[in-house]
C-alpha cells in the first residue's frame, strides 16, 4: 500500500498485478509470473495488457514508482533488496532502463541503473542497495523510474519482492537489559500470532508493542499490560515480513521479525 506512479510515458505505466506474460519467441518481455516462492501472485510492472509485446510496453517517456516513506532510523547499516525484471526486443540497448532513485525529501541520488546490455534479460534479479553510500538512514523513498528513450524500442520493466534488511538497533540503556524476553508463536504464521514478552527488571509504568511492516510503516499498536503478558495481532494484515517493537515508556527494549504467509 502507499505506491504511487507518475511520470510522462502514454503506454506501460507502473501497476501492481498479477503479471500477463508477452513473449519473443521464448522470452518473455512482460514476466508470466511473479518471484517464485514470494508472497502471493503478483508484482509490480509496467502495463500488463498482454497481447503482443508492443501492445503496452513504456512508451512515450518515463514512467516512475516510488514507494511510500520508510522509517529506517532503527536500522544500523540498512540495506534495500528488491528483484527487478527487465525486457527488451534489443538486447544490446544501453539507453532504455530501470533508474532507481533514493530520496530524503532534499537530495535524490541516483543509486542503480539497469539496461538490457548491462544486467541479464527475460528474468529476476536479485539487487541491493546500501543506503549508507548514499543517504543516512531516517525517512527515505525509493523510486524506481522505467525509461523509454528515442527511438522507442519494445521495453518492460517489473519489480518484486521489495523489503529493507540490516542490523536493527536496540538503543542504549534498559533496552540491553538481560532479563527483558519477547517472543512470538507461530512464526511464520498464515492466519494470526502471538507475541509474548517479560520486561523483567525493567520498571514499566506504560507498554505498548508495535507492528511495523518491511518499509518501516506502523501496521498495528497495542497497549500492554507492565512487566508480562501477550498480545495477538495479525489477523487483518496482508502477507508479509514484519518487525515487532516492544516499548516501555517510550523506550524500545527489542525488536524481533515475524511472517505472515
Amino acid at each position: 500500500e502507499g505506491w504511487a506512479e507518475s511520470g510522462t510515458a502514454t503506454t506501460g505505466l507502473w501497476e501492481r498485478a498479477d503479471p500477463v506474460g508477452t513473449n519473443l519467441g521464448i522470452n518473455f518481455i512482460n514476466p508470466e509470473d511473479d518471484l517464485a516462492d514470494d508472497f502471493g501472485v503478483n508484482c509490480f510492472d509496467t502495463g500488463n495488457g498482454g497481447g503482443n509485446p508492443s501492445d503496452d510496453d513504456v512508451d512515450g517517456g518515463y514512467t516512475a514508482l516510488t514507494s511510500p516513506a520508510m522509517d529506517l532510523s532503527d536500522y544500523v547499516h540498512p540495506k534495500i533488496a528488491f528483484h527487478y525484471w527487465i525486457g527488451s526486443t534489443v538486447t544490446t540497448n544501453t539507453e532504455d532502463s530501470i533508474i532507481v532513485y533514493l530520496s530524503n525529501g532534499i537530495e535524490s541520488p541516483r543509486v542503480a541503473a539497469f539496461t538490457t546490455a548491462n544486467s541479464p534479460s527475460y528474468e529476476w534479479v536479485y539487487h541491493e542497495i546500501n543506503v549508507d553510500d548514499f543517504l543516512s538512514p531516517g525517512v527515505l523513498v525509493v523510486s524506481f523510474v522505467a525509461v523509454d528513450h528515442s527511438p522507442e524500442n519494445v521495453f518492460e520493466a517489473a519489480v518484486d519482492q521489495f523489503y529493507v534488511t540490516g542490523e536493527i538497533s536496540t538503543g542504549t540503556g534498559v533496552a540491553n537489559s538481560s532479563e527483558v524476553s519477547f517472543g512470538n508463536f507461530p512464526n511464520p504464521f498464515i492466519d494470526q500470532s502471538t507475541a509474548f514478552y517479560q520486561t523483567g527488571d525493567v520498571h514499566s509504568t506504560s507498554v505498548s508493542i508495535e507492528v511495523v511492516n518491511a518499509v518501516g510503516q506502523p501496521a498495528e499498536t497495542y497497549t500492554a499490560l507492565p512487566a508480562s503478558g501477550s498480545i495477538t495481532w495479525g489477523k487483518n494484515l496482508p502477507a508479509g515480513i514484519y518487525l515487532l517493537r516492544l516499548i516501555s515508556d517510550g523506550q524500545v527494549l527489542r525488536i524481533m521479525k515475524a511472517v505472515k504467509n
